[in-house]
């Protein structure tokens, strides 16, 4: 049996939260003040979410006769060891807008195959409002402007 077309578009989803920063943030050793060490625990989170995020893509392109190919990582995750979390945060919220972009893109390809319209609108909620919370980190927690 030939798989869905709507596989093409999840794997090449899955690939993008395969190089997403959030991703590696796991695997890197990043600089965590005290003063970030909740936002840290929001990002830990994060990570976990976005291996839920995979298995599903995955789990849906096997449903659908197809096989995911493989993974990638970021280049630009090797540069993010011994820097501090709110350094990071440009780059992870810019990369966040991008996977919404590819999710808001992916959402009219999938629109025939029910299973795949269902799992790209999940997660392109998800992303939404993880993209949200991120912006909202970067905002309020800027080092702080030393006096004139």
């Amino acid at each position: 049996m030939n798989p869905s077309p709507a596989v093409d578009v999840l794997d090449a989803l899955l690939a993008a939260e395969s190089r997403s920063l959030v991703r590696h943030l796991d695997s890197a050793t990043v600089f965590v003040s005290w003063a970030s060490a909740d936002d840290a625990e929001a990002v830990r989170a994060m990570v976990v979410e976005d291996a839920q995020h995979a298995d599903l893509l995955t789990k849906t392109i096997l449903e659908l006769n197809g096989n995911p190919s493989p993974l990638g990582y970021d280049p630009a995750a090797a540069g993010m060891h011994y820097l501090e979390l709110h350094t990071l945060l440009p780059q992870v919220v810019a990369g966040e807008a991008l996977l919404v972009a590819r999710y808001e893109d992916a959402v009219g390809r999938v629109a025939d195959e029910p299973a795949a319209a269902e799992v790209v609108a999940r997660l392109l909620a998800r992303h939404r409002s993880r993209a949200d919370r991120l912006r909202t980190l970067a905002i309020t927690r800027q080092p702080s402007q030393e006096p004139g």
